[in-house]
């Protein structure tokens, strides 16, 4: 009977504290006090749970995307969770459950670690055991965001820490900042950052020592600069290479074998990050450096050593001095000695009030928070310390644009802080804000935006500047990048000229993480501003015809239109897009960039396209093999696309104005389709483009003898007339961007209103856009097709029939 009770009373108890994880939530999350005293104690298997002492142990910070700061025992680097005893009595961490779980909030008990008031305990989210010497949690941490709770027994809670979309190699501490210097097992300030690198001992043999993103100056080759490891072998015994690898990415441990060479002892070796073929064919990895990127050094599979590159400023690099951690150096030694290193870099100030587009508002003041001496400019130029010292907040009462940047002795100066502000503008389109210094793009001496002394926009010079999106109520991006003018005859002969922008590890981030067109890309490595040699027109005959040819099999360019501002002025409209490189077609393709060629048209005869148009002049198209070997090799759907799109807008400016990409994966070429300034003005012959000879119609030329191919020729030229090339649906494109510009074309001619003698004007545009549909409205260009197909492909009656649908 006894034994009955015992039982029936044990079980009540348990339902009780069940009860009471469901219901009883206390949240106290005690302000830790600062320390730099490293963790301590030892691990044991947990005791039956005591209640707890008290309610000062706090999750302090937590690391969820761990790329390379701290290596586990294991040889992984798993994401942390740092446990502080904010009180003045030790604690054995076996009174508290550890969770991610809100419906399960003893989750995990954590074992009996005794820690000491003022102390830190690291605890790894790995999923794996605990070992003597570590702290392991059973579950693993996500970076899209969580939610973290210290508990007693009873689910009292103790400590909570939430994060959302967490950056890697950044950590969080308990009140929500975002740490770029994490300091686990130390307190989250300066000294702990010091404390941190100082317990951070260099491992024996072959050890990263510096490392380069953002080269533009050192270790030259053949004229140009490549980013670049140093390795050093800190032994008494000579190492062997190529028994190791460095690789970006530590789940491809052998992507770049080192070469085969002893490395003598306390000598350095410089390992180029470059692609093999470019300039060198040795000391090579095969990739570059990004602006966050983690180098690992490999041997066997394990890490034998490892850096992790951020916030490197411009001519700066990374890397150890001594035995004590990792410092910036503002004067990089490759294959010497390392020397003055500074530990950080000074935070980037922030304005009170958000950059934005602020409409129907009245003037406002904005102060400028920073640690240190605050210097800012409002014209756009970099600030420096001759600039405005920041005292108090400043007025804004117009479109303007602050810069700002934070001096912090023994600190390297922070990054410039660019804030855009549009003032009571009105627009409908998204706004574009460049800022860069005005002699960046207008000094007849350097200018790129100029003729100036030296036809400088023809030159191949690139600017720093900053370029920031505005949308929908929200700044989509803001991002330091590189400008340099775009285009080829429209630099010299154009006003209103186009430029596009480069995201490159020097200026702050090596590609741009926004998904700017809202079709799920993000990493964007340029983009282009595009004026067009229709801007003194409709503006928008290019992306009309674009927008068609996204019906198609053709590769063509997202784009989005925007009002641009530089420097807080207004500049015009502008059309925001893409840019065709081998990262484009990557980017659409989920493939890897390094497997993708770009070839221009007129292209040469060694590359993948130049082969194939030399095999259709050497060998019969009408034989079935050879025109297999070709479909193979070729997108051939997507060249007739493109014929019948060029053939359909008679562009008079295609020579160039192609591009074919190859991938080495599936070696395949595909056609591009791209810039129409000159569609849609005249009515010759449509179809003179698939025998004059031009290079682009070799391989259709040749095609067009081989029956299989005309079929399909004659047939996608039904399809497409009667489909996205209708009438009705070209018209409605037309119409659709017609309204999209008009309530910006007031302010867009008055900017750019054209000369005397050919005036731009809003009435002007309205008549370039009607003559536009009227190409459409006033003749058959389907009928005008098909008589253009019966003379260079003798078209028959029947085959005439089914175009014509």
């Amino acid at each position: 009977m006894f034994r009955k009770t015992v039982l029936f009373f044990l079980i009540f108890t348990f339902v009780i504290a069940l009860c009471a994880c469901s219901e009883k939530v206390n949240n106290i999350s005690p302000t830790p006090s600062p320390s730099d005293t490293a963790q301590s104690g030892t691990v044991s298997t947990p005791e039956p749970t005591p209640e707890p002492v008290y309610t000062d142990i706090v999750i302090n910070e937590v690391m969820p995307s761990n790329g390379a700061v701290l290596l586990n025992s294991y040889g992984e680097f798993s994401d942390w969770i740092e446990i502080y005893n904010a009180g003045e009595r030790d604690a054995s961490l076996s009174g508290y459950y550890l969770s991610d779980d809100p419906e399960n909030l003893l989750k995990w008990q954590m074992p009996a670690y005794e820690l000491k008031a003022g102390e830190y305990a690291l605890i790894f989210a790995s999923g794996r055991d605990s070992t003597e010497s570590e702290i392991h949690a059973p579950f693993k941490l996500s970076k899209e965001g969580e939610d973290l709770f210290i508990t007693s027994a009873d689910c009292t809670i103790i400590s909570t820490l939430s994060f959302k979309n967490a950056e890697k190699n950044i950590s969080v501490g308990w009140d929500g900042k975002a740490y770029k210097f994490p300091t686990p097992g130390y307190s989250n300030d300066d000294a702990g950052y010091e404390a941190f690198q100082l317990s951070r001992k260099m491992p024996s043999g072959l050890v990263i020592t510096e490392a380069m993103n953002a080269n533009s100056k050192y270790v030259p080759h053949d004229g140009t600069h490549s980013d670049w490891v140093e390795l050093y072998n800190n032994s008494d015994t000579a190492i062997q290479l190529s028994d190791c690898f460095l690789t970006d990415d530590v789940k491809n441990p052998e992507k770049s074998r080192l070469p085969d060479v002893t490395l003598a002892p306390h000598t350095y070796c410089t390992i180029y990050c470059d692609d093999y073929d470019t300039h060198y064919k040795s000391y090579v990895t095969g990739f570059s450096l990004g602006s966050e990127d983690d180098v690992f050094l490999m041997r066997n599979g394990e890490v034998i050593d490892f850096i992790s590159l951020h916030d490197i400023p411009y001519g700066a690099s990374f890397g150890r001095m001594s035995d004590n951690g990792f410092y910036y150096f503002t004067s990089p030694t490759p294959a010497r000695d390392n020397k003055n290193g500074v530990r950080m870099v000074a935070d980037m100030p922030v304005v009170s009030v958000p950059q934005g587009v602020y409409n129907n508002a009245q003037s406002f003041e904005t102060a400028i928070d920073g640690e240190g001496e605050i210097y800012y400019t409002t014209d756009g130029s970099e600030p420096t310390r001759y600039s405005h010292r920041y005292t108090s907040p400043l007025t804004v009462e117009k479109s303007c644009v602050i810069r700002a940047i934070a001096y912090v002795e023994g600190k390297l100066d922070s990054r410039i802080m660019t804030a855009s502000y549009i003032i009571n503008e009105n627009h409908v389109l998204p706004v574009l804000s460049l800022t860069t210094d005005e002699d960046n793009l207008f000094d007849p001496e350097t200018g790129i935006y100029v003729e100036g002394n030296h036809q400088n926009y023809y030159q191949d010079w690139e600017k720093p500047c900053n370029l920031t999106l505005f949308e929908n109520g929200e700044t989509r991006f803001c991002e330091d990048c590189g400008l340099k003018m775009f285009g080829s005859g429209s630099r010299a002969d154009c006003d209103k000229k186009s430029m596009r922008v480069n995201f490159k590890a020097k200026y702050g981030t090596s590609k741009l993480k926004c998904d700017v067109f809202d079709d799920g890309i993000t990493g964007y490595k340029s983009l282009v501003m595009r004026a067009g040699e229709d801007a003194p027109y409709t503006i928008f005959r290019n992306e009309v015809f674009t927008t068609l040819a996204k019906k198609t099999n053709l590769l063509v360019q997202n784009n989005k239109y925007c009002v641009l501002y530089i420097d807080g002025e207004y500049f015009g409209i502008y059309c925001l897009g893409e840019r065709f490189s081998a990262s484009y077609y990557a980017q659409h393709h989920d493939i890897d960039e390094n497997l993708v060629t770009v070839c221009e048209a007129p292209t040469s005869s060694d590359t993948p396209v130049g082969k194939l148009m030399k095999y259709v002049q050497s060998h019969d198209m009408t034989l079935e093999e050879n025109y297999k070997y070709v479909d193979r090799r070729l997108d051939l759907t997507g060249m007739i696309d493109w014929f019948i799109m060029q053939a359909y807008s008679h562009n008079r400016d295609i020579s160039g104005n192609l591009r074919y990409f190859y991938r080495a994966d599936r070696d395949f070429t595909e056609y591009s389709f791209y810039d129409l300034d000159w569609a849609f003005y005249k009515y010759n012959d449509r179809y003179d483009i698939l025998d004059d000879g031009q290079q682009y119609s070799i391989i259709i030329h040749a095609l067009l003898k081989n029956t299989e191919f005309r079929e399909r020729f004659i047939k996608r030229n039904a399809e497409l007339l009667n489909g996205v090339l209708r009438d009705s649906n070209v018209l409605k494109t037309i119409e659709y961007y017609e309204e999209l510009i008009r309530p910006e074309i007031a302010r867009e001619r008055k900017k750019w209103s054209g000369t005397p003698e050919e005036p731009s004007t809003a009435e002007s545009w309205q008549r370039a856009v009607d003559r536009m549909k009227k190409y459409v409205t006033s003749r058959s260009i389907k009928e005008e097709m098909i008589q253009s197909l019966r003379s260079h492909i003798g078209l028959t009656e029947e085959e005439a029939a089914r175009i014509r649908g």
